[in-house]
């Protein structure tokens, strides 16, 4: 837990960890081997972690989801069902890291970045409470837009509308079948959604579709677990789109699950707030706390510098992405002190065009 609780707070009271985040072991040079394999297999390692998201996405596909057949046609009965399990895998996520870190406070302040409380009396949020604000925008508009995409999904593929690939042959396992479908979950699909969230990110700053929707989500500056799916309708059509490429491309309904399901309940721990999530043992030891989808480590920090400066982050650090186009922070004096050199230059730009446009 070492590398994750050593740190201090600044001269704004904003808590920054010791170890500040660098990009993915594939990015840099000269290449270490050894992180980018413990990266990739190591116990708390990147095929664990899907390995994790793709065991409950098959519970969810085999367990929890309407027969194919019964998704033909739509029908009120099988599209609430979904919704209200989305909802039910949401509020066990996120309800789960709020009630622990909000509700009953067990680790305070203790490794909190902004070192206060979710307003519970400010106007800019509906009914005037932050987190129920977030709860409302999560549940009916986040979990509503979630599962609109995943009934498009499954009405086209019980119509046979949407291309699938499927692990067998009619005779057994398919080989290449099963093979192109482990490589797009492990090496495509990371890759792609990383990639997707940059752009699709810098879109929605753009200035029109900012004021219409992403402003929704930028509200919180403090931001907890409810925020992370906490968006404008327009955002979350915007966010979940990814999947809509295998609209053409066959691919197993699963990963298309998968990347869904990581979509809706992935953004709670990244925009938990804390850097750790730790709980203390008899003996006054700090332990990490277990979860799902994590084991200790808190949200993500590189966020939390995207949400208090806007022009940063806009990515995260395994597709290094905000170091190659130049819009990475990673909370050093030197990485603040470029970003305002960029904000300054890109004033004096607009400053320049105003004067030509006047003088024309």
């Amino acid at each position: 837990m070492d590398a994750l609780t050593e740190g201090a707070r600044d001269a704004q009271g904003e808590w920054v960890p010791k170890v500040l985040p660098e990009p993915g072991p594939w990015f840099r040079s000269p290449l270490e081997w050894k992180v980018i394999l413990t990266t990739i297999f190591g116990p708390r390692g990147r095929l664990i972690g899907s390995a994790k998201f793709l065991a409950l996405t098959a519970v969810v596909w085999y367990f929890l989801s309407p027969k194919m057949e019964q998704t033909a046609t739509l029908r009120i009965g099988w599209i609430l069902l979904i919704y209200l399990r989305n909802v039910a895998l949401l509020t066990i996520i996120a309800g789960r890291l709020h009630w622990r870190l909000y509700v009953r406070k067990v680790q305070d302040m203790k490794y909190k970045y902004t070192p206060k409380w979710p307003a519970t009396d400010d106007k800019k949020f509906l009914f005037g409470n932050q987190t129920w604000d977030n709860i409302f925008y999560s549940l009916v508009s986040g979990c509503g837009v979630w599962t609109a995409y995943e009934v498009l999904f499954r009405w086209g593929w019980a119509n046979d509308i949407f291309p699938t690939l499927s692990f067998t042959n009619g005779e057994g396992l398919d080989g290449l079948n099963l093979v192109v479908i482990i490589g797009v979950l492990l090496l495509v699909t990371p890759w792609y959604q990383q990639a997707h969230f940059y752009f699709t990110h810098r879109l929605i700053h753009w200035k029109p579709l900012y004021k219409i929707a992403h402003h929704v989500h930028h509200r919180n500056l403090n931001f907890g677990p409810w925020s992370g799916l906490s968006m404008h309708p327009i955002e979350h059509l915007i966010f979940f789109s990814d999947a809509l490429v295998f609209l053409l491309i066959p691919m197993h309904p699963l990963i298309v699950m998968f990347m869904l399901i990581g979509r809706g309940i992935g953004p709670a721990g990244g925009h938990a707030g804390y850097h750790a999530f730790v709980r203390e043992s008899r003996g006054g030891e700090e332990k990490p706390m277990p979860g799902l989808l994590y084991w200790g480590k808190g949200a993500d920090f590189m966020h939390h510098l995207h949400h208090r400066y806007f022009t940063v982050n806009f990515g995260n650090l395994g597709f290094a992405l905000d170091k190659v186009l130049h819009t990475f922070h990673d909370g050093s004096p030197e990485a603040h002190e470029a970003m305002l050199a960029r904000r300054k230059a890109k004033k004096s730009q607009r400053d320049t065009g105003r004067v030509a446009a006047t003088n024309e």
